[in-house]
C-alpha cells in the first residue's frame, strides 16, 4: 500500500536539498548522488516497516542505512518534511 505522505516528504526533502546546498544544481543529482537524501528515503522505508510490525525487517534496513551511508537513524524515528542531511559521515 502506497502512503500519499511518502510522495509529499519525498518530495519537499528533494527541494529541502536543492534550495539548502548551494553545490546542488538539480534535482536529478539529488535523487542519484547525494547519500543524506538516500538514507533519509531508506529511514522511511523502515519506519513504514516499524509501524506495519515488520521490526525485523525495519532492523535491517537501518543497519544498511548505517553501513552505506553511515547515518544511523532509528526505524520507529519520527521525522517530518523538507530535511536536508548534508555529510552524513
Amino acid at each position: 500500500h502506497e502512503s500519499p505522505s511518502f510522495k509529499k516528504y519525498l518530495r519537499a526533502d528533494l527541494i529541502a536539498v536543492r534550495d539548502r546546498d548551494p553545490a546542488c544544481t538539480c534535482l536529478p543529482d539529488v535523487f542519484l548522488h547525494y547519500k543524506g537524501f538516500h538514507a533519509l528515503q531508506s529511514q522511511r522505508v523502515a519506519n513504514y516497516l516499524w509501524k506495519k510490525g515488520r521490526k525485523t525487517l525495519a532492523h535491517f534496513f537501518q543497519s544498511q542505512m548505517s553501513q552505506h551511508f553511515q547515518i544511523d537513524i532509528h526505524p520507529n524515528a519520527t521525522l517530518g518534511s523538507g530535511i536536508m542531511l548534508d555529510h552524513g559521515t
